[in-house]
């Protein structure tokens, strides 16, 4: 049986090897998520969410910090296929890893509270409940797969920082109707818009929203 594109990314992620990681019992968690474990990066400079306690549900808040260290990026795989409901993202994190959310079908509700750098491929695949998103700014690009098979999702707003949508990122998001970008209608004309993306190109598209 051939294998989709997504399918082959995901299945070579797995097979990398997953950095030691630390229970979190953190000095700053401001109502964080208890239960979290994080990495140190090789630099000892920062914290990366390398996931959570096996059962853990609900409502996900990650701290900003973590052992007097930023928290500034969300691993690869960190949560996928967990029964999540909603994330809070703050704003230390500028990256958040290929494959972080996929298949996490009850979540409903991302909160980003400040920009970021990079979402990973299948970030957000198959996150089957989630019907709104509004990405923050600083995204470059909506990578491939991010959203493919978000069939609920509604509505999303684009920062005016995108220049490119990947190939298949609303793949099977066929529920969406409406794009808020929050640009000029130059700028979106101006925007690479690969394949496999109907659902977006055919969306009503409201500007400097």
């Amino acid at each position: 049986m051939k294998k989709t594109l997504p399918a082959i990314i995901l299945a070579a992620l797995a097979a990398a090897s997953i950095p030691f990681t630390l229970a979190a019992c953190g000095d700053d968690e401001r109502s964080a998520t208890e239960g979290l474990s994080f990495t140190l990066s090789a630099d000892g400079e920062y914290y990366v969410v390398s996931g959570a306690e096996e059962g853990t549900e609900g409502d996900i808040v990650i701290p900003e910090t973590y052992n007097e260290l930023p928290v500034t990026q969300i691993a690869q795989f960190a949560f996928s296929e967990q029964h999540i409901t909603s994330v809070v993202v703050p704003s230390s994190v500028t990256v958040i890893g290929t494959a972080a959310f996929n298949s996490c079908t009850a979540l409903t509700s991302i909160t980003f509270e400040g920009s970021l750098e990079s979402i990973g491929q299948v970030a957000f695949a198959n996150c089957g409940a989630l019907t709104e998103v509004v990405l923050p700014n600083g995204l470059t690009a909506i990578q491939s797969s991010t959203f493919m098979g978000c069939s609920a999702l509604t509505d999303i707003t684009i920062p005016a920082s995108v220049t490119a949508v990947e190939d298949r990122a609303f793949y099977g998001c066929n529920a969406l109707t409406t794009v808020h970008y929050r640009g000029s209608r130059t700028a979106w004309l101006g925007i690479d818009i690969a394949a496999n993306n109907d659902p977006l190109t055919s969306a009503e598209v409201v500007f400097n929203s």
